[in-house]
């Protein structure tokens, strides 16, 4: 006996089959993948040196990704830093190993980790909107050497990842924004106290200033 179905009946049936085959492919075609992303926070991240010879361990309060290899992340004191994603990794924990273990497995064995600002415990803290695009401050490392500007215009280039600075006496400065770290100064940390956690107690530190040129700064 053969069983006629109206056309509706059949649309209908291959529509059904159509959007099951759809969520099928979305939700196992890709592995493992996670196509919608649902993680939306971070609360510490490691900044650590060319050499992995030190880190800085600073909790996250809220973050921002840019286009190329920048992340903007906002410390509990309202302190604003701009750095390249190579050097700084950023973690949402939720296991029992601590924040210190995870930066001690980027640096060498007997190298040096130091922790400023307090991790957020936001399940958000994501900002959607950028709303930060002043730096008094570029933190510029090389080697154990780090010379930390003040700034008074900057843009950076996506496409070749490069930051260009300008100081108040009109000269410009191009830099590589894997060894550069643009800060807007908060309640309590300093461009300094960022220099000296990525690159150790015992760096070079250096300010520059348009009048007196450079100047070797006394950790604290």
């Amino acid at each position: 006996m053969k069983i006629k179905i109206k056309n509706e009946n059949l649309l209908k049936i291959l529509a059904v089959g159509g959007v099951s085959l759809v969520m099928t492919t979305a939700f196992t075609g890709f592995g493992n993948k996670d196509k919608l992303d649902m993680n939306k926070s971070f609360n510490f991240a490691v900044i650590m040196t060319e050499d992995k010879d030190s880190a800085l361990l600073v909790g996250i309060d809220a973050y921002s990704t840019y286009s190329g290899e920048q992340e903007q992340i906002i410390l509990d004191d309202g302190s604003v830093l701009l750095a390249s994603s190579f050097n700084m990794k950023l973690f949402r924990n939720e296991g029992d190993i601590s924040s210190e273990e995870h930066a001690r497995a980027f640096i060498t064995e007997d190298g040096e980790i130091t922790k400023i600002s307090e991790e957020s415990n936001k399940r958000i803290n994501r900002d959607w909107i950028d709303t930060v695009y002043t730096y008094h401050k570029a933190i510029i490392m090389t080697g154990n050497t780090v010379v930390i500007y003040d700034i008074d215009q900057w843009c950076s280039y996506a496409d070749d990842d490069t930051v260009q600075i300008k100081l108040d006496d009109g000269s410009y400065i191009l830099t590589d924004i894997s060894n550069t770290i643009l800060m807007q100064e908060g309640d309590t940390y300093t461009a300094s106290d960022v220099a000296y956690g990525v690159l150790s107690s015992d760096a070079t530190v250096k300010t520059f200033d348009t009048n007196e040129g450079y100047k070797v700064l006394e950790k604290k």
